[in-house]
């Protein structure tokens, strides 16, 4: 997604990368800790620490995802040629806790309907 954003609006692009750049990184690395810790488990004798780190993994991508929800709709500061003025931490206020709040609590509810009749 961010290559397309980047190659339709690069002003957008930039604009959004630097006031996000936390959020996006905390949910990039995550997902990468998340799927090296399902390749691992596949090669493990003791399978229950590899799921415990698949569930931190899934859990904090999820809170970098609502981080970054969160501050795109509690607004982005810039001046008048589109570019970012705020500081490294405008994207944490209190709108932005709690979209990873209802959002990981969102996805666990759907999970846990979704895997009732198993």
């Amino acid at each position: 997604m961010m290559e397309a954003l980047f190659g339709a609006f690069p002003l957008a692009y930039a604009t959004i990368l630097n006031a996000l750049y936390i959020p996006i990184f905390m949910m990039i690395f995550w997902l990468i800790f998340r799927a090296v810790a399902f390749e691992f488990r596949e090669h493990s004798e003791g399978k229950f620490l590899w799921n415990f780190a698949f569930g931190a993994g899934s859990f904090m991508a999820a809170l970098g995802q609502g981080f970054a929800l969160g501050s795109v709709i509690e607004g982005i500061t810039v001046n008048e040629a589109g570019h970012f003025i705020g500081s490294t931490w405008d994207w944490l206020d209190w709108r932005s806790l709690q979209c990873p709040d209802s959002g990981c609590r969102n996805s666990s509810w759907i999970s846990s309907a979704t895997n009732a009749g198993d």
